[in-house]
């Protein structure tokens, strides 16, 4: 390493030389290699999951999960055996294992005791964290050889519903447990389903799977929404690194992009995960939802499973650690929360006074400028035109890189009773300038969702199109009687002048590539 080597180290660094340059070697290298196959003997006869037989002293027992790692090296230490851990990033999350090492030192009782409680403890650990073979096996893609399976730990007690379609779960209870979630309400997840299930293009038919976890009593544990999409492998990345990476995909539109199970879907931000932690069952369940993910996993072939929209800050993480999954940093949400005022007047009083500076000379002087108009149905036309506005700003915005929505889902927010349209022009009639358009979802739990937006941009700084748009969707919003605002991600600099509350958010990503970050700024760089 690049640290200087402390006098201990040096002193055994010389010393293992002089052995090296001895006869003495050969002596305790043969004695080495006659526990090396003792335990290899062993091994095989208690047919544990090592990851790869040979005759070297280090050895790597497959436990796939962290949590049962974790469980069974503590188990291990309470039994007189101190273990290493193979975790990530030395390791992929999901091929944890333990990392076991022999020396001349340890004597033939010593590794006999160790096998032995290896053998009593491994599938008790195995069973005790949820873990399975066939999850183990799918991880490390090998059969691991002589491995009986191990029942569930999750009982009868735990009954877990899959279906497809938000349709089979009633609205009174989606609703109640996703109150103020936008457009993860039950009407707008049924919307966002019609809208992609219907496309015949690959990157446009998206799946959705709604899991419901009861007890034997039919009382709610967990409700989740997954869906599964693909997405482009720089989803997440800088923005500077995505603009790199389209520039290959104008050759190829397919580029480094993957399957992906996510939490929720890409039309939307929000957290549609709900889980009674006062349940004595709720770690069963959430064990049982993990697993039908990795199975949903593996038959579909995804790239990554992720869990996304956590507050930055909250109480899963370590779970969600020790069942593998890495956390990474989202773009953070822009809510407006107060919407106590009557009038613009009011409005600028919750501005600080800096916002309202801003407000009084980047959009105040623009808004004689336009006209304003909030329309629900449109021509085909029309519409047409906002959908290029869209294109126009999906082909700009590389924050939070997706594959463009196609015209369907305009198409069906058009006929949506859900969804309006407000739209900014020039006020001049006989030659009307179409400047931008806000596609808006009108939730029935009081908030507001002013979900895309197009722009032309030929006109923006001279319209302030963009800050005009922010603060109409607010004066909408206000006329309906919501309570709250979701502006959603991007541009948060813009929100928080006009009294948005930015919330640091959190994913937490299992993946079959650890390094992809790295591999793509390689590949492009």
């Amino acid at each position: 390493m690049s640290a200087q080597l402390d006098p201990a180290s040096v002193g055994a660094a010389i010393a293992s030389a002089k052995i090296h340059l001895s006869k003495e070697i050969e002596a305790m290298q043969k004695a080495l290699q006659s526990k090396v196959h003792y335990f290899n003997r062993l091994i095989e006869e208690a047919h544990l999951p090592l990851v790869a037989h040979n005759n070297s002293p280090v050895y790597f027992l497959a436990t796939g999960i962290p949590e049962t790692g974790y469980t069974l090296t503590q188990a291990l230490l309470k039994e007189g055996f101190y273990v290493n851990m193979g975790l990530f990033p030395a390791v992929p999350s999901k091929n944890t294992g333990l990392r076991i090492t022999l020396s001349k030192h340890n004597q033939k009782e010593e590794i006999y005791a160790l096998v032995q409680a290896l053998k009593s403890l491994y599938p008790k650990v195995m069973k005790a964290t949820g873990n399975s073979f066939v999850q183990l096996r799918a991880a490390f893609q090998q059969d691991f050889y002589g491995l009986k399976e191990i029942s569930s730990t999750v009982s009868e007690d735990v009954n877990c519903q899959r279906v497809e379609s938000i349709q089979d779960i009633a609205p009174e209870e989606w609703n109640t447990h996703m109150k103020g979630k936008g457009i993860l309400d039950w009407n707008g997840l049924k919307f966002t389903e019609e809208a992609f299930k219907e496309s015949t293009t690959a990157h446009e038919a998206w799946q959705f799977f709604y899991f419901r976890m009861v007890d034997a009593e039919n009382e709610l544990i967990v409700l989740a929404a997954f869906s599964l999409s693909r997405w482009k492998d720089d989803v997440l990345a800088p923005e500077s690194l995505s603009k790199q990476i389209e520039e290959h995909r104008k050759k190829d539109p397919f580029w480094r992009s993957s399957p992906v199970l996510s939490l929720g879907s890409l039309f939307s931000d929000g957290l549609p995960f709900y889980c009674n932690t006062k349940h004595s069952a709720y770690k069963k369940a959430m064990r049982m939802l993990f697993q039908q993910l990795d199975t949903l996993a593996r038959k579909h072939k995804v790239a990554q499973i992720v869990w996304r929209d956590f507050p930055f800050n909250n109480s899963w993480e370590a779970y969600f650690l020790k069942q593998g999954y890495i956390p990474i940093a989202m773009p953070e949400v822009a809510l407006v929360e107060k919407m106590t005022w009557k009038n613009r007047n009011g409005f600028l009083q919750t501005l600080s006074s800096r916002s309202r500076k801003h407000f009084k000379k980047d959009i105040l002087p623009y808004q004689d400028l336009v006209n304003v108009q909030v329309e629900e149905k449109v021509t085909a036309v029309r519409l047409g035109a906002f959908y290029e506005l869209f294109t126009a700003v999906h082909q700009r915005n590389k924050g939070l890189n997706t594959f463009r929505y196609p015209i369907a889902v305009f198409k069906k927010m058009n006929s949506s009773p859900q969804w309006e349209f407000i739209v900014i022009s020039t006020n001049n009639r006989a030659e009307e300038i179409l400047l931008g358009v806000m596609f808006c979802y009108k939730s029935e739990q009081e908030i507001y969702v002013p979900s895309l937006i197009g722009i032309n941009y030929t006109h923006n700084q001279t319209y302030a199109t963009y800050r005009q748009l922010l603060f109409e969707s607010l004066q909408q919003a206000k006329r309906l009687g919501f309570k709250k605002v979701d502006w959603g991600i991007s541009a948060n600099f813009e929100k928080r002048k006009l009294g948005a509350q930015l919330y640091p958010q959190k994913a937490y990503i299992k993946a079959e590539n650890n390094f992809l970050m790295d591999e793509l700024e390689t590949q492009v760089g």
